[in-house]
């Protein structure tokens, strides 16, 4: 999803917020630090902010299988089994 610059302040608020809430549910030796906000110079674009935030997405915030590197929204699809298909 794309933010402009008025609404990215909102987002990284009720994110982070969110973020935490999930976390803490879980057992302290499987949560996982708040993402860090990606650097992107001043005079960016709304595309090059986008790209750089999906790219800190990707990274930190999706689950990554270690048998294939697919990446899922959350570690229960790999800690429950449901993820199974390994080339």
């Amino acid at each position: 999803r794309e933010y402009g610059q008025s609404s990215i302040g909102i987002h990284e608020k009720q994110c982070a917020q969110k973020w935490e809430e999930v976390e803490t549910q879980k057992p302290s030796s499987e949560r996982r630090p708040l993402p860090v906000k990606p650097e992107v110079r001043e005079d960016a674009t709304r595309e090059e902010w986008n790209n750089a935030a999906a790219a800190v997405h990707e990274s930190q915030a999706m689950a990554h299988c270690l048998g294939c590197g697919r990446t899922f929204k959350d570690d229960d699809t790999l800690r429950d089994g449901g993820h199974r298909n390994h080339p």
